[in-house]
């Protein structure tokens, strides 16, 4: 090979290094590039981290000096690692002082120690539990005062593993002793609200009182108006304030709840013996469809439930010119011993518009104020009821049509304390009645005997019944097939007919059971009438009771503020009045002169308590509010003295009537109370259940007005 040629190469061998050195270099160079934008990259990732470290570290630092809360975290070995600076009111020094100090040296000496070693024993607990704790406490400083306090202590997380604990310790002092306030302040309403009652019902009882006893001396029919006219104009104020203090200690969160076993059989006759005449008077039908297997006996707060339905039934009067009122009493099992109870009042009034029914439950607000404005009432019964039902679990809603009625739904839960059926018939397929009433109330009578298991077969079903049952009653003509043997069960008759052919049909049919279905005011105008009297509006259980007994029997209610009332007259009885208030003492004692008590008064306690050990009673009227000792103070005294009143019946005069009172005497060893002012009804029943059976005599008799 020539010299030139081995050149050649050696020139090739040059370029191909020369080119794989660029190759290298170009490669280097673009590593290089690519190191330095991961360095870049790593380098802008540790200064975003450290302005976020540094950004947290600030808003740690912002949150943990601005927090009124008193916030420390300690570490698993229960040693301080950070702290807000409100913690130096409890420890006395700032955060860096306390850097892995032990959590039981932390606090100043002036702090309790009983309550630092219960912290200490509550964060270890923490610590092993590993579950929050929270709960209230009062941390006691010597010279300083009690710091009231809501703790939480919770566990530090990660994963399985605890790192330490977080006690928050927040200050509360002001907030309870707002609430302190709050409460000082409501109470202070409610005594207000009882000594505006009393200042408001005193001069009212007077005033009622008076009247009624004025209407009872020979008057001329101008006069009597105007007794009957303040008598009337008197209880509609007292409606009115009963409406405003209700109200008033509802939206106040006052107002009390007290459960109770009692009886529906009760309840439901008080509500009809109320409203029954209401309705009459103003010429409507009242009926009531009760479901008869209602449990008997229940428990809930029965005066709010019939404080609801009195206004719901009140309101359906009030706003029904013509027709009829019905309420509807069912109910739901919810469980062993629960029901839900529902009351439906259903009636053919006025009706609401849509756009109204929203306002219905508003305090503020009337509905149709134009058309209604000679219906007199505060309009706060509506917002009551419902206020009262949901304080018990339940509620008040409505269906209406504009111009065609309303139907009101009370829904309450109540417990159940007996569970025997309201109303049950003995060997139904057995009885043969014969009632004789109008042919409205045989219709909801038709009702009630097929829901009690009495089969029908009737005679007639309108005014030819007249006919029939003077068919009946002839002696000449033989019995219908129906009315003869096995298939004669019930019979219904108006109650045109005469006493005379009533008294034929009772002897062609010895084996039935006879009742006369009618008003109480209807029986007034017709006191001849010799059947069993069942009042209308009709009850399942008096239906019932009638048919379970093969005797003459009738049914009495005693009711308030109606027309009709039971006069009782009292034999050989005597009582003692005390009131510190000369009129109304003069009142009580004429009230209970006119049903033949001997009655003793006195104007204060201390000489009603010298009358007490001198003299036996047989019931004991005291006023609460008096002077110097009180009402309940006067009779702590007569129960814990020997005496001859020792055990009598002791019932309070009061003029505050808030249906919590009746629990509040009891529990101070009172029997009953009478509300201010005095309403002879009230007074009636009181005398009634309280003396002696052999003492008391009933009849019925017109009332004043």
């Amino acid at each position: 090979m020539d010299e030139e040629s081995v050149d050649n190469m050696n020139l090739e061998q040059a370029r191909a290094e020369i080119e794989s050195l660029r190759r290298s270099l170009r490669r280097r160079d673009r590593d290089n590039r690519v190191l330095t934008q991961m360095y870049q990259n790593a380098e802008r990732l540790r200064q975003t981290f450290e302005n976020e470290k540094q950004l947290q570290h600030l808003y740690n630092d912002l949150l943990l000096s601005n927090t009124p809360n008193m916030i420390i975290l300690l570490n698993e070995k229960q040693e301080y690692i950070l702290g807000s600076s409100a913690c130096s009111r409890l420890t006395g020094a700032k955060h860096t002082e306390l850097a892995l100090r032990p959590f039981h040296l932390l606090f100043r000496p002036e702090i309790d120690p009983d309550w630092v070693e219960k912290m200490d024993r509550l964060t270890r607990e923490v610590l092993e539990t590993r579950e929050v704790l929270r709960f209230n406490d009062t941390i006691h400083v010597d010279g300083e005062a009690d710091i009231h306090v809501r703790t939480t202590i919770s566990p530090i997380l990660s994963g399985t593993i605890c790192h330490g604990t977080t006690v928050a310790v927040n200050d509360v002092t002001e907030l309870m002793l707002a609430q302190q306030r709050a409460e000082e302040a409501a109470r202070s309403k409610a005594s207000f609200l009882a000594n505006m009652s009393h200042e408001i019902r005193t001069p009212m009882n007077a005033i009622k009182g008076l009247s009624e006893l004025l209407a009872l001396t020979p008057l001329n029919q101008t006069q009597k108006n105007y007794i009957k006219n303040i008598v009337g104009s008197a209880d509609s104020l007292i409606s009115v304030i009963n409406d405003v203090l209700d109200f008033s200690k509802i939206d106040a969160n006052r107002i009390e709840i007290v459960p109770v076993a009692y009886s529906l059989n009760k309840l439901i006759g008080e509500i009809a013996g109320v409203i029954g005449l209401r309705a009459e008077e103003k010429g409507l039908h009242l009926f009531m469809e009760i479901a008869p297997d209602i449990p008997s006996h229940l428990v809930g707060d029965d005066a709010r439930v019939k404080q609801i339905v009195l206004n719901l039934l009140s309101n359906a009067v009030k706003y029904t010119p013509s027709g009829q009122i019905v309420l509807t009493i069912s109910f739901t099992r919810t469980g062993p011993d629960q029901i839900e109870l529902v009351f439906a009042v259903r009636d053919t009034g006025i009706g609401i518009r849509p756009e109204d029914i929203p306002l219905l439950f508003d305090a503020f607000a009337r509905v149709d104020l134009k058309a209604n404005r000679s219906i007199q009432g505060t309009g706060l019964g509506l917002a009551i009821s419902q206020r009262l039902a949901r304080s018990m679990g339940g509620d008040v809603t409505i269906e209406s049509e504009y111009g065609v009625g309303s139907i009101f739904t009370l829904r309450i839960p109540q417990g159940i304390a007996e569970d025997t059926a309201l109303a049950m018939v003995e060997n139904p397929q057995e009885i043969r009645v014969l009632l004789v009433g109008s042919g409205a109330r045989m219709d909801n009578a038709r009702q009630m005997l097929t829901e009690l298991g009495i089969a029908h077969t009737l005679f007639g079903a309108d005014d030819s019944d007249v006919g029939i049952a003077k068919n009946l009653s002839d002696q000449s003509r033989p019995l219908p097939d129906s009315a003869d043997g096995d298939a004669f069960s019930h019979c219904l008759y108006t109650d045109i007919i005469p006493e005379r052919d009533v008294a034929q049909l009772r002897q062609r049919l010895p084996e039935c059971r006879f009742g006369v279905l009618q008003s109480i005011i209807n029986s007034m105008e017709e006191p001849g009438r010799t059947d069993a009297m069942l009042f209308s509006p009709l009850l399942v259980t008096e239906l019932a009771r009638f048919l379970n007994q093969n005797r003459r029997m009738t049914t009495r209610r005693i009711k308030q503020a109606d027309p009709l009332s039971a006069r009782i007259q009292v034999t050989g009885a005597k009582a003692l009045v005390v009131d510190d208030n000369r009129i109304n003492l003069m009142v009580c004692e004429k009230m209970l002169g006119l049903y033949g008590l001997e009655v003793v008064s006195a104007s204060g306690a201390s000489e009603g308590l010298q009358l007490c050990s001198e003299q036996a009673f047989d019931i004991l009227f005291i006023d609460h509010m008096m002077p110097g000792m009180d009402g309940v103070e006067m009779t702590t005294a007569i129960r814990s003295r020997p005496g001859p009143n020792r055990k009598a019946p002791v019932v309070a005069l009061t003029a505050n009537v808030a249906n919590d009172m009746r629990s509040y005497f009891i529990k101070c060893g009172m029997d009953d109370f009478v509300g201010k002012p005095i309403d002879r009804n009230e007074l009636a029943r009181v005398l009634t259940e309280w003396l002696p059976p052999e003492k008391v005599t009933k009849t019925w008799t017109k009332s004043i007005g």
